[in-house]
């Protein structure tokens, strides 16, 4: 662990625990709520006050009825810009708590596997810095890509979460939310997939850590070399808070970290979304479901120079 000490960051995230929207936002709500006529489609717009421990999913039939609702949740929540998340399923936990937690927490964990997954990172992110760096040798047009490397964690968890190679405290959100509603349709199991509507903080640069919310959003494309197609196809962000760094436990006991003690990224999610697996979704939309081939392509050339140093990324 000594070698991520660097990446305690210099902020608290008890705003993080409990998201509030603003008084004139609760205003709005309140008056579009009444105006809106009620639908199968809409029975009501889970933007709330309250904490993620009241969950609500509401059943949304096709893209366009989705966009109605986002656009809506947007303009009532300016001070926020929207992220979507999408899965298929939605995990809850032992006392039907959603759950949204990045890799690293799932379960099953205990604190021995906690230390073998930190351990695991550790050792992924100094092999990248030191293969990506005898790759790349003294290449001018990979400087800046590698100086990040080696200088923050942040971008050495960045690759190997989004290229699937080990777990982190990081979690994958899109700007997309026809990207989304593909995560949440392929592979479906149960004629349903679900999108997250994620409120965070909007982002001034590529790593934005934003003091009052306790949040850190990261784009791809800012710390990935132009090679890597996965993120541009995906428009894809990773999130990350400092939640990561409260976590202490017994090993003696061989205890599980409490649910509270593990950063739930469900506290972000201003309402969940279940969408129908089926054609129809996308009837009247000229649009469709991204193919796997596009959003993980093969021809990714940043994905061609991992395999070249040793590493295996996953493609789906």
């Amino acid at each position: 662990m000594n070698n991520l000490s660097s990446l305690v960051l210099p902020y608290e995230a008890i705003q993080y625990t409990r998201r509030k929207l603003t008084a004139r936002s609760e205003k709005l709500l309140e008056e579009r709520l009444q105006e809106a006529e009620p639908t199968r489609d809409m029975p009501s717009l889970s933007v709330r006050a309250n904490s993620y421990e009241t969950f609500v999913e509401h059943d949304v039939a096709s893209y366009r009825k989705l966009l109605e609702l986002v656009a809506q949740i947007a303009g009532l929540n300016p001070q926020y810009q929207l992220f979507f998340r999408g899965q298929t399923n939605n995990w809850l936990d032992g006392k039907l708590v959603p759950t949204l937690y990045s890799g690293i927490w799932r379960d099953p964990l205990t604190s021995v596997r906690l230390d073998e997954r930190r351990d695991t990172l550790n050792g992924a992110g100094n092999e990248l810095v030191e293969r990506l760096g005898d790759f790349y040798g003294r290449r001018s047009d990979a400087k800046v890509f590698l100086e990040q490397l080696r200088r923050n964690p942040l971008v050495r968890w960045a690759l190997l979460q989004h290229y699937g190679i080990c777990d982190t405290p990081l979690l994958d959100v899109t700007r997309s939310l026809q990207v989304a509603c593909t995560f949440a349709r392929l592979g479906a199991e149960h004629g349903h997939g679900y999108v997250y509507v994620l409120a965070l903080p909007y982002q001034r640069e590529a790593i934005s850590i934003d003091d009052n919310e306790g949040m850190t959003v990261m784009s791809l494309l800012g710390v990935t070399p132009p090679s890597a197609r996965r993120p541009l196809n995906q428009d894809g962000f990773l999130i990350s808070t400092s939640e990561w760094w409260r976590y202490t436990a017994d090993r003696s006991a061989g205890d599980a970290p409490r649910t509270v003690d593990r950063p739930n990224y469900y506290k972000r999610v201003m309402t969940v979304f279940r969408i129908p697996t089926g054609d129809e979704f996308y009837q009247d939309s000229g649009l469709s479901d991204f193919g796997s081939d596009w959003l993980c392509p093969k021809d990714d050339g940043f994905a061609d120079i991992l395999f070249q140093t040793g590493f295996a990324p996953k493609f789906w």
